[in-house]
């Protein structure tokens, strides 16, 4: 079976806004996080006057040359009383090295991400990739892009071990929500606990998956819970597991340590292969 160990990045901002109106474009500066030289999703925002905008169809998002990209407006905070826009978060993939401004213009894309609530499983569908998230056991579900099965789905994709080689993972944890969904963004929220084979908890979780309208990108927000007592647990080993078909060659980049050039560890995996981003050094405390 091969394996990929995921490292996940997000680039997060939040801009003052010049005006929006006598502006018509915000400049959203990037922070990128590695060199990479593939698209990634991105999560950044702006604050806006009182009274300028009241709602989040009047804004796109658009490239330097004024083409609009996919992307999801969502309203964070309003201003009171009138209810217009105070701060504004953006959703959407992009690229190193292209310019992308907010502006006061009606979005103009069309069909957006279709996600259905299902009794066994919440179907994701984005226009690039399919998505299977069962409602029961794995949390991940079959994976097609195009007419291909890339991920079979149905294997445990959260595991942890402890230091007596004890193994948990998420299949018996609680079913899947769908927690926002807007035209061209969902948000799909898991959580639960994580479990062994003989039922015993050694820790907590809540997973946010994200997924963008024409991309096969997923972002995954991973937050672990010790909800033992660390004076007789300890955790060996923490992963997200992706089963993937057996078939070409894949590339895995991981982000690289800190201090250096920013430049990815990457490689390309045969079939078969696996990859491995572990920490082997940490400060104690004290």
């Amino acid at each position: 079976m091969n394996t990929i160990k995921l490292t996940l990045l997000t680039a997060i901002l939040m801009l003052p806004v010049l005006s929006v109106l006598a502006q018509n474009r915000i400049p959203l500066q990037i922070d990128w996080p590695v060199k990479a030289d593939v698209p990634f999703p991105v999560y950044c925002g702006f604050s806006s006057p009182k009274g300028a905008l009241r709602e989040t169809g009047q804004i796109s998002v658009v490239d330097g040359a004024g083409q609009v990209v996919a992307a999801e407006a969502e309203p964070l905070a309003r201003w009171q009383p009138d209810g217009s826009l105070k701060w504004v978060g953006l959703h959407f993939m992009a690229k190193r090295g292209v310019a992308y401004f907010a502006t006061a213009v009606p979005a103009t894309t069309k069909a957006g991400v279709i996600a259905k609530d299902g009794a066994d499983a919440i179907l994701i569908d984005t226009g690039a990739a399919k998505f299977e998230l069962p409602k029961r056991g794995a949390l991940l579900g079959r994976v097609m892009i195009g007419q291909s099965v890339i991920a079979p789905g149905g294997s445990a994709c959260l595991t942890v071990k402890d230091q007596a080689g004890r193994v948990a993972d998420e299949l018996k944890s609680d079913a899947p929500k769908i927690e926002y969904q807007g035209g061209n963004f969902v948000v799909v929220r898991r959580e639960g606990f994580l479990k062994t084979a003989a039922d015993e908890t050694l820790a907590k979780f809540v997973v946010r998956l994200e997924f963008l309208l024409g991309s096969a990108t997923v972002k995954m927000q991973h937050s672990f819970i010790v909800t033992e007592d660390t004076n007789r647990t300890q955790f060996a080993d923490i992963a997200v597991n992706v089963p993937l078909v057996k078939a070409a060659q894949r590339r895995v980049m991981f982000d690289a340590d800190e201090g250096a050039d920013d430049t990815p560890i990457s490689d390309t995996l045969a079939a078969g292969e696996s990859a491995y981003m572990l920490q082997s050094d940490y400060w104690h405390h004290g």
